[in-house]
């Protein structure tokens, strides 16, 4: 009977919120738990995470590479237009040459000069100019879509890097706590040992879980400064990156921005940058076989003018010297005809070509799907996470009463040491849990704002 009287009131005592910790009162406030996430500190690291995106897609390496893309692209579409233009030569040549007749001891020596002026202009050519421009157009369009895929990747990586450092800085808050709450409840063994009130196993065994949270604290430190090296490498060379260290340090301090109600799933259908690209390809393999076909059996028709003027010398050393002169002028207009009659390498291309079209075609309808696919499952995943939410902060605030209600009922000797420690394990476990849901509730929130801008991210969902 005492010892129900005694439980009973100890359960009292617990209180019906968050653990009776200082510590632990802390950890709720900069996680959120009883907070709105959109206090003053999560505005900040919000903030914070849009300065880092503005610097880094800046300034990233790619970016410099991508814009050099483009601007070759340009220029060969340029140049495919200019089949449509006139081309127009000169050409030049001058020659010497001295001898001597062995026979009649007669020298010799000439020289000559030859100009020419060369105007060539097609007129049919099966339709072969007009294919290059399309396919130059295309491959231009690539680039393009290319350097904008390469700028939402970055936007999108800086700020899964900057989620994944305020995460794991916050984790290793809650391991740091964890390894203080295990300590003072070695401390608390030890007091009641040197009362002897409780033998050496509860020692040994308070000192096995201290050493266990100590290792998981250190391991999350670890891992808290890997992940501030990967968001400070997506920043840019390394002087930028020091000026920013103050916003990277913004992300230690406050949870970001999470969800307090449903959000709204509604989706436009956006094509992906993958749906583009395929497309794009698939138009310029259909372009490359109807120019295939043209060139190999439809003819070519050029309009070739030339005007020339050429000046020649020769002379011969006797007995009397002898000079001949030739002087000459003239001019030349020419239609070229040229048809085809039997290529093999063409038709062999052409059949590649053939096969490259059904390819980019199925490439095509492969991207459509997976993008379809990914909305759906982003969406069921999203629903389902923030369903969660509930269920995680209550059992996250129930371990607390527990742990409080087993340290009271340690204190006076109800209880052994064990259930006070699986207790301390479960409100860290608790606590991780639901901060572990937040993480994954954020990043797929941050995948489904970049399919909203056509952006598919290759993200590996990871449990930590």
């Amino acid at each position: 009977m005492k010892n129900i009287l005694v439980i009973l009131a100890a359960i009292l005592m617990a209180e019906a919120s968050l653990a009776d910790t200082a510590r632990m009162e802390k950890v709720a406030e900069q996680l959120g738990i009883d907070s709105a996430s959109s206090s003053q500190g999560s505005t900040e690291a919000k903030a914070a995470v849009e300065r880092l995106v503005s610097v880094g897609v800046k300034t990233y390496p790619t970016v410099k590479e991508r814009e050099a893309d483009v601007a070759a692209r340009q220029s060969e579409k340029d140049a495919a237009v200019a089949n449509y233009q006139p081309l127009l030569s000169v050409n030049a040549n001058a020659s010497r040459q001295d001898g001597k007749d062995t026979d009649t001891n007669v020298k010799n020596h000439s020289d000559g000069r030859d100009l020419s002026l060369t105007l060539r202009q097609n007129l049919y050519r099966g339709g072969i100019d007009s294919g290059r421009i399309g396919i130059s157009e295309q491959n231009l369009f690539i680039s393009e879509n290319n350097q904008a895929f390469e700028n939402e990747n970055l936007d999108f990586s800086i700020r899964r890097a900057a989620l994944e450092f305020n995460f794991r800085s916050l984790r290793q808050l809650i391991d740091d706590v964890s390894f203080e709450d295990a300590r003072d409840l070695r401390n608390l063994a030890q007091r009641k040992l040197d009362a002897g009130q409780v033998g050496k196993i509860d020692l040994y065994t308070t000192t096995m879980r201290e050493s266990t949270a100590k290792a998981s604290a250190a391991r999350s430190a670890i891992e808290s400064s890997q992940a501030r090296e990967r968001l400070t490498t997506l920043l840019g060379p390394s002087d930028q990156r020091t000026e920013l260290n103050n916003d990277v340090d913004l992300l230690k301090n406050r949870i970001l921005p999470y969800p307090e109600t449903m959000p709204n799933l509604t989706l436009e259908k956006v094509k992906t940058f993958e749906e583009r690209n395929a497309e794009a390809v698939a138009k310029r393999a259909d372009i490359t076989l109807d120019q295939g076909y043209r060139e190999r059996f439809l003819p070519s028709l050029d309009f070739v003018a030339q005007l020339s003027r050429s000046k020649n010398s020769t002379y011969y050393s006797f007995e009397n010297d002898f000079d001949n002169r030739v002087n000459s002028s003239g001019s030349s207009i020419q239609l070229q005809f040229n048809w085809t009659l039997w290529d093999r390498r063409l038709d062999h291309l052409n059949k590649a070509s053939a096969a490259e079209k059904l390819m980019a075609d199925a490439q095509s309808a492969t991207a459509k799907y997976t993008a379809e696919a990914e909305v759906t499952r982003i969406k069921v995943y999203i629903q389902d996470l923030y369903n969660n939410l509930g269920a995680a902060i209550e059992a996250y605030k129930a371990s607390g009463q527990l742990y409080d209600a087993q340290r009271r009922l340690y204190e006076t000797g109800v209880i052994g040491i064990q259930p006070l420690i699986d207790a301390e394990a479960e409100k860290r476990n608790a606590i991780a849990s639901w901060h572990q849901n937040v993480y994954e509730l954020q990043l797929n929130l941050l995948i489904w704002d970049a399919l909203k801008k056509g952006f598919l991210p290759n993200v590996s969902q990871r449990s930590f």
